[in-house]
């Protein structure tokens, strides 16, 4: 899975190895990250699709911002979906979302 080192660096950095084996196979065959990079990156656009209603209900005029600019949202927000942002935080921040 693309993206998966930086999950597993996270992992590696907070737990001892067979625990982050043990997680990160966890992570791809019970709560299905493997899913993310299925075949047309499904689960991606619908990632994709459900972060911009969201953020379109909750924070119009950033939405509306967004829209105006050259490029899509998820250039922004796809590889923090595919990294499970572990890319673009902190290690604090990413051990509160991804290790227990």
């Amino acid at each position: 899975m693309q993206g998966l080192n930086y999950v597993a660096g996270v992992f590696l950095f907070y737990l001892k190895e067979e625990q982050a084996f043990w997680a990160t196979l966890y992570l791809l065959e019970k709560l299905n990250a493997k899913d993310l990079l299925k075949e047309n990156f499904e689960t991606i656009h619908l990632l994709n699709y459900q972060f911009e209603v969201l953020l379109n209900n909750y924070l119009p005029a950033v939405s509306n911002h967004l829209n105006g600019q050259p490029v899509s949202v998820s250039y922004i927000t796809t590889p923090w979906f595919i990294t499970l942002y572990s890319y673009h935080m902190s290690l604090p921040k990413v051990r509160g979302v991804l290790v227990p």
